[in-house]
């Protein structure tokens, strides 16, 4: 992958300890990426000009996901495996989330609802909190947005390093760990992946534009073929 392709996939926080004032432009909205050394600051809250949403966009292939092995609010282990043979979307929350990870996942749940009866396409919320996104945390805030277990899982890991390194190097968003009084920063960004686990799209969740391209992605990637078995 290209290193546009992967300034295209970085979310709204650098990958290493932020300065307070780069904190702060999180906070405002901005996103921050790195490009051939240099950091662009980009209004994250802008919306995508109408006519760019109407026209047909390629679904290049990103990344592929790697393997990984997470606990499921119902405490079953779930893989990679798990999920090849399906379109999947994943975000990235904690459950003790102030900021935006409601706002994400009250997202979700809509795209749930859009994709009732469709039992292949699944939503994963990756938590990045272990210490406190226990089983019991996890289906209890999974309850207050009607997650369908079936259809929303919500995947947590052993560790915060095991679960920050999935999301930095496997899915390509940035988190950043809670220090002193700075709270934990993280992606708003839903990430479309295949059939294959490989990583198609992504769209910062807080942009009402993000539903629309999301299931519209997901529409192109059922009409691709099936994987090879």
């Amino acid at each position: 992958m290209t290193d546009s392709q992967t300034s295209a996939l970085q979310s709204d926080v650098a990958p290493t300890a932020v300065p307070h004032l780069w904190r702060n432009l999180l906070l405002s909205g901005f996103a921050i990426v790195l490009m051939g050394g240099a950091v662009l600051l980009i209004d994250s809250h802008r919306e995508t000009p109408a006519a760019a949403m109407d026209a047909p966009v390629a679904l290049p292939i990103l990344a592929q996901v790697p393997d990984f092995s997470l606990t499921e609010r119902s405490g079953r282990l779930v893989t990679l495996d798990d999920l090849l043979g399906s379109v999947w979307v994943a975000d990235f929350i904690f459950t003790r989330c102030a900021g935006p990870c409601p706002k994400l996942s009250a997202k979700f749940r809509t795209i749930q609802r859009e994709l009732e009866g469709r039992a292949s396409i699944k939503l994963v919320s990756i938590c990045l909190d272990p210490k406190n996104d226990t089983t019991f945390a996890l289906a209890t805030y999974a309850k207050r947005f009607s997650a369908d277990p079936d259809r929303w899982w919500f995947l947590t890991g052993k560790s915060e390093k095991v679960v920050h390194e999935l999301v930095g190097k496997g899915f390509l968003q940035s988190v950043v760990p809670a220090s002193g009084n700075d709270p934990l920063m993280h992606s708003t960004y839903f990430v479309v992946i295949d059939r294959k686990g490989r990583i198609r799209s992504a769209y910062n969740g807080l942009l009402s534009s993000a539903r629309e391209r999301i299931m519209a992605d997901i529409q192109t990637l059922l009409a691709e073929s099936e994987p090879e078995s």
